[in-house]
């Protein structure tokens, strides 16, 4: 690798840690299913498709968040059908554990590895959330770590943000 193409690696590297604010002010609502998330009001709303409803990233594009809803009996296996969605190969996922945030929802939670679809090394967390009657909420918050840090308790923050607007229950 050349001395320039190093710098400017570095360089892009350092100003991409800059990127991600410390305060979450934006917020998305989803009235159809009744939950709502914070994240950080420097990132901005792309273009989804189902079963992706919602997709904002740092203007670098990196990290992003996408929360998807997918119809299977497991976490596991709605996992596995959002990592589809998502094109991602190689995708490796970390022990689940069962918790519960401080709004009082009981949630499944893990870390997951893969290369995006453009071939680049990603970290992420995800946590998933079954209510009675919707679909599984998956919510995944990744970066590619040569471009900005992995920060867990940054993005476990972001996706344990959610809380349900209408009052209604997870399933236990």
């Amino acid at each position: 690798m050349t001395r320039f193409k190093l710098l400017s690696l570095l360089m892009f590297i350092m100003m991409a840690a800059f990127l991600i604010p410390s305060g979450m002010a934006a917020e998305y609502r989803n009235s159809e299913y009744g939950f709502s998330i914070t994240y950080p009001d420097s990132w901005e709303i792309k273009n989804s498709k189902k079963p992706v409803i919602f997709y904002a990233a740092a203007p670098s594009l990196t990290p992003w968040i996408l929360i998807n809803m997918e119809d299977n009996a497991s976490f596991q296996d709605a996992l596995e059908a959002a990592s589809r969605s998502w094109r991602a190969d190689n995708f490796m996922v970390m022990p689940a554990t069962e918790t519960t945030t401080e709004n009082g929802l009981k949630v499944f939670t893990t870390n997951v590895t893969f290369k995006t679809h453009t071939g680049y090394e990603a970290e992420g967390f995800v946590l998933g959330v079954k209510r009675d009657k919707i679909p599984w909420i998956i919510i995944h918050v990744a970066t590619v770590p040569i471009a900005s840090v992995y920060d867990e308790n940054e993005f476990s923050a972001i996706a344990k943000s959610l809380k349900f607007t209408d009052g209604a229950s997870t399933r236990e």
